[in-house]
């Protein structure tokens, strides 16, 4: 009987993997429900993103656990902005592969025809109304400090031909966590806590720069 029992409990988890990979809208239920088991968890300020049209939440990225908390977070179903780099690891593409409907591979800068071809999906993307998610760090943060952004927001939103709102957004409380640098090497050390607090700030949308004047 017990052993009938954990043979269940083992094999519901993986049941429903499978069908969130078969059909994708199952993968946002999983998801929530992940975040609600692993963290104390709150969004404030969600109703800042709009309600339709393109929308680009600009986040810092602290850990890999950010896109988890963010997808929760969002009221709308966002499309992320990933590097072309992790689908080399086969652990990480399989694991991406449930993502597949939500994410936008963005090549490296040494690959500049590449990059362009990835900046100009993203803009399409914004161009037909979605929320598109991106870490303009370009990469984890080792002291918990916010890296300066790079280029890729401003030209983004040159590519694009639709009004877009730009929402900022602060990750909070996964710094020193599993999956972040902090403490030592990511997936190599013990969490600090049991169901930490956790947080996703989205603030006030903000203005978009004021376009170049025609030259004459």
């Amino acid at each position: 009987m017990l052993a009938d029992a954990v043979a269940v409990l083992l094999a519901a988890p993986a049941a429903l993997l499978a069908a969130a990979w078969l059909f994708p809208a199952l993968l946002r239920p999983l998801l929530w429900a992940a975040v609600r088991v692993l963290y104390r968890f709150r969004a404030p300020g969600r109703d800042r993103v709009p309600p339709r049209g393109g929308v680009l939440i600009v986040s810092n990225h602290v850990s890999y656990a950010d896109w988890l908390v963010l997808w929760v977070a969002c009221p709308r179903d966002p499309v992320f902005v990933l590097w072309d780099g992790y689908y080399r690891h086969p652990l990480l593409r399989f694991v991406l592969s449930w993502a597949r409907h939500n994410t936008v591979r963005v090549a490296a800068a040494n690959r500049p025809h590449a990059l362009a071809a990835s900046l100009k999906q993203i803009a399409a993307e914004l161009d037909a109304g979605r929320v598109v998610v991106v870490f303009p760090e370009g990469a984890l943060t080792r002291t918990g400090n916010m890296f300066p952004f790079g280029r890729g927001v401003e030209r983004i939103l040159k590519l694009t031909t639709a009004p877009v709102a730009v929402v900022p957004a602060c990750v909070g409380g996964l710094w020193g966590g599993f999956f972040s640098h902090s403490g030592g090497p990511i997936l190599r050390k013990r969490p600090k806590a049991f169901r930490p607090r956790v947080s996703v700030l989205f603030g006030e949308r903000q203005p978009l720069p004021p376009a170049p004047s025609p030259k004459k």
